[in-house]
């Protein structure tokens, strides 16, 4: 019998193939979560209940105190739109200003997990924009240099 190269060729490709098929296919590492993600989950997990127990009863839908309506916060995205808010917000938290007194008061582990959070948002916010300068605006002459032109 003669060596066919052709064949062999066929032989031996179909074996590769068939190891390859049989190969254990590598395991897939599961990414981590992103810090978006993990913020938004801990606003849905942690914040929003916190606001409903002690907040909402005077910053709720109907007249808010202080115009600050906690119930429209449905995601991070709009915390960081009106951010501002919630440094007040922290800012109270940290003096025990708030909840007021004759409401019953978180406990200090609650109070220190939305101080926490909120300060997560902002440095991850901070971490987003590092570098952007924000909007330029345009340069104006002195006196001086409008009177030379």
């Amino acid at each position: 019998m003669r060596f066919n190269p052709y064949l062999g060729g066929t032989l031996i490709s179909t074996a590769a193939l068939a190891m390859l098929l049989a190969w254990p296919e590598p395991s897939r590492a599961v990414a981590p979560p992103t810090q978006d993600a993990l913020l938004e989950k801990q606003f849905a997990t942690i914040v929003k209940p916190f606001m409903g127990t002690y907040c909402v009863s005077c910053h709720g839908k109907d007249k808010p105190q202080a115009q600050l309506d906690l119930v429209s916060y449905t995601k991070v995205a709009a915390v960081v739109k009106d951010f501002s808010h919630w440094t007040l917000l922290r800012d109270r938290l940290i003096a025990k200003d708030m909840p007021p007194a004759g409401i019953p008061q978180p406990p200090d582990k609650e109070r220190l997990a939305i101080i926490a959070w909120i300060n997560a948002v902002r440095n991850e916010e901070i971490r987003k924009n590092a570098g952007d300068p924000g909007a330029v605006p345009a340069r104006r002459l002195s006196n001086r240099e409008y009177d030379y032109t």
